[in-house]
């Protein structure tokens, strides 16, 4: 509700359930137990019920659930990581066995990066405790902690997410004449579904993997790549970004404002002289208040220093020579989508039909998609413009041989209706001492060109 616009507190939203008779269905069974006795040496407890973790894969959770169907049973082995609740690895199957948990852990290891050596915890199952699983978390350098006997809370968050996965996919609903193949695809598309689309309150509103995008985390097909705290791998949009206006980008670490601490000064110091003075203002359109604060940012760069002679503005106009210029064109942010190409050599993309070389049918392609322009990737190869305007064109045709807005080799400029403020800051990046946005006011301000296929 929250990101449709709708913003109404827990209680409220409590208050409407209850007058509506909505409850939430909560079932209780019998829980399935891997317990078969003391295999081999126990290992202490080392989280000891803090699942709190700084930064992704340093703390994982495991344990296996039952899933009773008219069919038969399917079980889930996943991974859980403490960082913010996301499953970077799970495994289904219909006998609980030690390759079912092997393979989770296997696939789960191929995710992390190098120096990556997060602690293991489970309960104290046979799965656990058998020499093959012992051997792989040796090799890998992970750390083994195990919960008391018989004390689930020691596990909890672990046996939380078991919890809800069953509310609201398992219980209360009828699988008679579901196959055991049926259910563990439901099973899997629940579990994508949790990790990129529902969102928790713990984490803003925002899915785990939306929560991970916003720090700069990176998602690579069907499993997920994470930096440690010290070295925060961008994503490729903002690796589009750097490579556009030709910088480096050096990430801070997770959760620590102090390694950028300039800049979230000066950011707080901006919003405080521009909001100040804007507050009692009324605007009756966005044109009107982007004016209005271009004209604080203006008075803000040209305002004089305290300790020393000169302002913002004017220091700039001292570097301005030594610097690159920016490029022609504004840098546009981009979609990633994956499409297979169908047996008229053809994709379909937003409801579009994009044509591409015959040879690629029946393959997956990759598409980025911006405001202008459509563009695919096949496996190893670099992104190709979909043909339909000029030779030269980096813009597409959708399949009905009109063209849109053309950019990059064609043309320089902004597009028409291209907001400034974001172009403008993305800009700033690319100077020495830049006054915010001073020097690209000319190339994102008044440019309304029109092109022709």
């Amino acid at each position: 509700m929250k990101k449709k616009g709708t913003t109404l507190s827990e209680k409220v939203v409590r208050r409407i359930m209850r007058q509506e008779k909505l409850e939430v269905y909560v079932s209780s069974h019998r829980k399935y137990s891997s317990y078969k006795g003391e295999i081999s040496p126990e290992v202490p407890n080392i989280l000891q019920r803090n699942f709190h973790a700084a930064a992704p894969n340093q703390k994982w959770l495991t344990d296996l659930t039952e899933f009773a169907l008219p069919a038969g049973k399917v079980y889930l082995s996943p991974v859980i990581d403490c960082f913010d609740g996301m499953v970077p690895s799970w495994t289904i199957g219909t006998s609980p066995n030690a390759q079912l948990v092997n393979n989770m852990l296997e696939k789960a290891l191929a995710t992390l990066r190098p120096g990556e050596h997060p602690i293991i915890h489970s309960d104290r199952g046979c799965h656990y405790r058998w020499p093959d699983w012992i051997k792989l978390v040796h090799d890998a350098g992970l750390t083994r902690s195990m919960s008391r006997k018989g004390c689930s809370p020691d596990n909890s968050a672990c046996e939380g997410f078991f919890g809800r996965l069953k509310n609201e996919m398992y219980y209360g609903r009828s699988w008679a004449g579901v196959s055991l193949e049926r259910f563990m695809e439901i099973l899997d598309n629940y579990i994508h579904w949790y990790n990129e689309v529902r969102i928790k309150l713990s984490l803003g509103g925002m899915s785990p993997l939306e929560f991970r995008q916003t720090l700069g985390l990176i998602w690579n097909q069907s499993r997920i790549l994470s930096a440690p705290p010290d070295a925060v791998v961008p994503n490729k949009s903002y690796q589009e970004l750097a490579e556009h206006y030709a910088t480096a980008i050096v990430p801070a670490r997770v959760r620590a404002p102090k390694d950028k601490a300039a800049v979230e000064g000066t950011v707080g110091i901006i919003s405080t002289f521009i909001l100040a003075a804007l507050r009692n203002q009324q605007f009756l359109s966005l044109p009107e208040l982007n004016e209005a604060i271009w004209e604080r940012l203006e008075a803000f760069n040209n305002k004089p220093f305290q300790k020393k002679n000169g302002s913002r503005a004017s220091l700039f106009a001292e570097e301005k020579p030594f610097l690159r210029p920016l490029p022609p064109y504004p840098f546009e942010l981009a979609t990633w989508k994956k499409a297979t190409v169908g047996p008229n050599y053809h994709i379909s993309v937003e409801r579009m039909n994009y044509s591409v070389p015959f040879e690629y049918i029946r393959q997956k392609v990759d598409v980025r998609l911006t405001r202008a322009t459509v563009r695919y990737s096949t496996m190893g190869a670099g992104s190709v413009p979909i043909p339909g305007c000029t030779a030269n064109s980096t813009s597409t045709a959708p399949f009905r041989s009109t063209c849109r807005l053309t950019t990059r080799n064609m043309c320089s400029g902004t597009g028409k209706g291209l907001s400034a403020g974001p172009v403008r800051l993305a800009a700033a990046r690319n100077v020495l001492s830049m006054p915010f946005s001073a020097a690209t006011r000319s190339s994102s301000r008044g440019i309304n060109p029109a092109w022709v296929c």
